[in-house]
């Protein structure tokens, strides 16, 4: 006998499942009535920019404790107040302490300042986690002793600063879902406190020391072009001397005294103007110009460079969170796909066999939200390290520089060859080198100056009474043997030039091969983008498609996991042909030697080469 009862209940679940899967019209999109009942009941959540805020605590210790006041809970709740309605993926603890040695009577509890600093991280994290109620996992506790102080600790005040802990909370806005999630979009929109490509580069150069390597390179160098001038300018000297002197003479024999001792007394004044020197001075002065504009040059590539690992560094922190961003809705995508599929399976409707596929694909997008979120860090670390300092809000991806592209890879190579700050530094190389070499030739000249000296002395060489001689003299000196070592210094210096000549046609290569690797890139990705844009449109339309003959049964579960991952796929590498294709654009400026130009920041004052 059949339960009519029992066949109704069965029934009225299988209509409701079915129901459930159906895809109904909402905002234009379509959507299930699963997708849109888990929204409503449940609450289900998409995420906003996830976002770091560091925080800093300097709790009331002693120089050798580690225990929380009551003031230091109270700060502890009120951090833990802004997490109260976000989504916490990291707390990160790290404790820090003076460079005071601990005490006898602490070292008991703590054996040096790296186990006080991490027991002081450690109470910290404790009381967060059960503040936060957080699982373990996500918090992570480290002790860094002495190592990172903030302030001098010669002092009372600079030790207190030191005493400090140091949160980082890695959290995440909630927000109410829409129906369908619109395509990934690699614009991101300017957001407050937003930070910009420009001021990124400007921190850069305030900062790196290769920088300021080449700007005090440059200032040594105009020095030496003062120290040559002096060649030019006269010397004037002062003698002064007094003392006993022991004569035997003449003059002493013929007063009838073997020795004769006097207390000499002696002072001149001299002074010396070079007329000529073979044109060693002028040649030297060249050199030493030659250099300051090899090194003006040099700071100028430099200031390029480290603008152009700026750029790469920002692009490459936008880029990363624009993947994590873009794992996180796949992420999103697999749970709602999950939740249709839990719906079938409890209803008696669905395949075990789809709960279990769907279980690993959403396992699988799990795993690659952490592998996006450890390149997202990875890329923060570099860009710590370029930039001197971690990001203050948001970045903004910059517009595509179009304005001052080359029109062709020959045009590209031609103003290369012609503007690239290395190459002009080694041309000015070569120029140093043949002054050089001039200046090698002024040991084959005699060399004339005008000497003007007064001498007054008392006393001098047995004979008492004033000694005082004045003189005005053009002096001629002149060498006639050196054992061949001027001929082998002018020899030295010809080799120089050709090695000078050398590096600048291995620079010129240089050159050109990065301008060619640029444009490449640049040509490339260009033309990429066309058609990866059409790969994701039409996998969007697949995958919506999919998932429609999937809800009424005409479609298989893998063939929607299938479009799901390609979807995904296809979006990463949009996205990364994308920025490809922003940073060749940047490299082309550079090579280029003109990328500082093109977004309006001023080159190092010491890049700037002032004509005499």
């Amino acid at each position: 006998m059949v339960d009519s009862k029992n066949t109704n209940n069965k029934l009225r679940q299988l209509s409701i499942a079915v129901a459930l899967t159906l895809p109904i019209l909402l905002n234009g999109s379509y959507v299930t009535a699963a997708e849109v009942a888990l929204s409503k009941s449940a609450q289900a959540t998409s995420v906003l920019h996830p976002d770091s805020q560091l925080f800093t605590l300097h709790p009331a210790y002693s120089s050798d404790l580690a225990t929380l006041t009551t003031e230091d809970k109270k700060r502890l709740g009120e951090i833990a107040k802004r997490f109260k309605d976000k989504i916490i993926f990291q707390v990160s603890v790290s404790g820090h302490t003076d460079s005071s040695i601990i005490r006898a009577r602490s070292q008991g509890l703590y054996a040096d300042n790296y186990v006080l600093s991490l027991s002081r991280a450690q109470n910290v994290a404790d009381y967060l986690k059960l503040l936060l109620k957080l699982d373990a996992s996500k918090i992570q506790v480290s002790g860094r002793g002495p190592d990172v102080p903030i302030a001098t600790n010669a002092t009372q005040k600079g030790r207190a600063t030191n005493r400090r802990v140091e949160l980082v909370i890695r959290a995440m806005d909630v927000i109410a879902p829409v129906a369908v999630k619109e395509p990934v979009k690699t614009e991101p929109v300017a957001v407050k406190n937003g930070f910009t490509l420009e001021s990124a580069v400007k921190k850069a150069l305030a900062s790196n020391p290769d920088v300021f390597i080449q700007v005090n390179e440059r200032r040594a160098r105009n020095e030496e072009v003062e120290r040559a001038k002096a060649g030019y300018l006269p010397t004037l000297d002062l003698n002064a001397g007094i003392g006993s002197e022991r004569s035997r003479n003449a003059s002493t024999r013929a007063r009838g005294e073997e020795y004769r001792t006097l207390t000499r007394q002696e002072g001149s004044i001299s002074a010396r103007q070079m007329l000529f020197d073979g044109f060693a001075t002028k040649n030297e002065v060249e050199r030493q110009k030659a250099r300051v504009s090899s090194t003006a040059y040099t700071v100028q590539g430099v200031a390029e460079n480290t603008a152009l690992d700026a750029a790469e560094a920002y692009l490459n922190l936008l880029r990363n969170d624009t993947l994590l961003k873009l794992a996180q809705e796949n992420l999103e995508a697999h749970e709602r796909s999950y939740d249709q599929i839990k719906i079938r399976s409890d209803a008696g409707v669905g395949r075990r066999a789809d709960l279990e596929q769907i279980s690993g694909r959403l396992a699988l997008a799990n795993s690659n939200l952490i592998a996006a979120q450890s390149n997202y860090d990875d890329g923060l670390t570099t860009y710590i390290r370029v930039i001197g300092e971690a990001p203050t809000g948001a970045p903004i991806k910059p517009e595509k520089l179009q304005e001052g592209m080359p029109t062709s890879k020959e045009d590209a190579i031609n103003q290369a060859v012609e503007k690239h700050p290395t190459l002009k530094s080694a041309v000015s190389d070569v120029e140093a080198a043949m002054a050089q070499h001039r200046a090698s030739r002024n040991t084959f000249y005699p060399r004339f100056d005008l000497e003007l000296s007064q001498s007054w002395n008392n006393d001098l060489d047995g004979q008492l009474g004033t000694n005082n001689d004045g003189q005005a003299m053009v002096r001629m000196r002149y060498n006639l043997l050196n054992g061949g070592g001027d001929a082998a210094r002018k020899r030295q210096t010809a080799h120089l030039i050709d090695e000078a000549k050398e590096v600048r046609n291995r620079t010129y290569r240089q050159v050109i091969e990065t301008m060619r690797l640029s444009w490449n890139a640049y040509s490339a990705t260009e033309r990429q983008l066309v058609y990866l844009d059409q790969h994701v449109k039409a996998t969007i339309r697949t995958r919506d498609a999919y998932q429609k003959q999937f809800n009424i049964g005409q479609r298989t579960l893998l063939d929607l996991l299938n479009a799901e991952n390609e979807l995904f796929q296809a979006k990463q590498s949009y996205i990364s042909a994308d920025f490809d294709n922003l940073f060749a654009r940047y490299r082309i400026f550079n090579a280029e030697g003109k990328l500082l130009k093109t977004l309006n920041i001023a080159l190092p004052e010491e890049a700037i080469i002032k004509k005499n």
